[in-house]
């Protein structure tokens, strides 16, 4: 092996280690988009077709329509 294709190596598993410290975030970021996304695409209406009786209703609706 010359030290052209050691060096090459070395970047390709750093690279690879990179990229696999990178995907344990993705669920974080996952979770973030949700958060962004449910109001955009009204989703917390979903959460509030059915009314309850008591206050968590009105609770869970206030916290939804407050995320917009």
């Amino acid at each position: 092996m010359t030290a052209c294709s050691r060096l090459e190596e070395k970047q390709v598993i750093s690279l690879m280690k990179n990229d696999l410290q990178y995907t344990q975030n993705y669920s974080t970021k996952a979770v973030r988009a949700a958060v962004i996304l449910i109001p955009v695409f009204g989703l917390q209406f979903l959460f509030t077709i059915y009314r309850l009786e008591d206050i968590t209703h009105q609770v869970i609706n206030l916290v939804m329509d407050g995320l917009q």
